[in-house]
């Protein structure tokens, strides 16, 4: 898979001087989202970062002005641009979905239509459910029960769906990262068997890419302290840039700064976690996308897609 950041933000960056009064305020969430800030964290003379116990209270310190950026699954940026009255701008992709088909080792699937007549666990609802009924539809593969379907069962977690992969219960489950590289390093007999952005890609073409999370700022940091968001951005490139070239170097910093991931899987996740640095106003396509994926199937509380003032210009 090809993993492209942003040029069109260097040239921005690299021409412009900044003045910069003071550190700019980052929030985030231990996990994966965190990652593509973990070469920023030593700079605190120009970023001050700012932990938050969940996504939830993320958003509410956004809300609140607690801080000045942050990044978000696209689901929670849209949801807080709509409820606020634009109050937030949606500066970059950070990355794509991560979710891969785990199945054992000795099973014959290589793709998504191998698993016909297999019982396949996935967890999660919202965007996750949506992809995956939409994505099985696209390759016209009926989901059900019986031989010649996916036996498509939701589980309460992705912990749950590797222990009926290891008692043999089912024969295959989705997981993202790091639970997708966690499984591998605990069981030696699983293996990848489908990549799913590859999937999508073979549907939509091979610059085609489903963002999931997004760097967002308040609009009026980004209006009234413009060289520090421009700050924020070239270094947030290079961090993915560095965090692509060497993901083992990457873990070493996300152990350091306590972000969550499990040492010893961590170089695997960040590897295949998908990350990038790419404008929001180019991916404004994959972003309005995700939000069909995201309200496929759903009846209520459905995302509306943004206007041009939500993607940074």
């Amino acid at each position: 898979m090809t993993k492209k950041t942003c040029v069109f933000f260097s040239v921005i960056f690299f021409a412009s001087h900044f003045v910069i009064s003071e550190p700019s305020r980052i929030g985030y969430v231990k996990g994966m989202t965190a990652v593509p800030f973990v070469y920023m964290m030593p700079e605190t003379d120009k970023f001050e970062f700012i932990e938050f116990s969940g996504v939830s209270a993320l958003v509410e310190g956004m809300k609140n002005g607690e801080i000045d950026a942050a990044n978000l699954p696209v689901n929670a940026a849209v949801s807080l641009y709509e409820k606020k009255s634009g109050s937030v701008v949606c500066i970059a992709v950070t990355q794509n979905i991560n979710y891969s088909v785990i199945s054992p080792a000795e099973s014959n699937v290589s793709s998504l239509s191998d698993l016909v007549g297999k019982k396949l666990l996935y967890s999660g609802n919202g965007f996750t459910s949506g992809f995956i009924f939409w994505i099985l539809e696209r390759n016209d593969i009926p989901s059900g029960q019986g031989e010649n379907v996916i036996q498509l069962e939701r589980i309460e977690s992705e912990t749950a769906a590797v222990t009926h992969l290891s008692n043999g219960t089912a024969d295959a489950a989705i997981l993202s990262e790091p639970a997708a590289s966690a499984s591998l390093s605990v069981n030696k007999k699983f293996r990848r068997s489908v990549d799913l952005q590859d999937a999508y890609t073979s549907i939509n073409g091979s610059r085609k890419s489903v963002p999931v999370t997004v760097l967002v700022a308040r609009t009026q940091f980004a209006e009234k302290s413009y060289d520090s968001l421009l700050l924020i951005v070239q270094y947030l490139e290079n961090s993915v840039s560095r965090i692509q070239r060497s993901p083992v170097k990457a873990a070493a910093l996300i152990k350091k700064y306590s972000l969550g991931i499990q040492p010893s899987v961590s170089g695997n996740a960040v590897a295949h976690g998908n990350f990038v640095c790419r404008s929001a106003k180019q991916s404004q396509p994959e972003i309005t996308a995700y939000i069909e994926i995201y309200n496929s199937g759903r009846t209520e509380k459905l995302l509306p897609v943004p206007g041009k003032r939500f993607f940074f210009q």
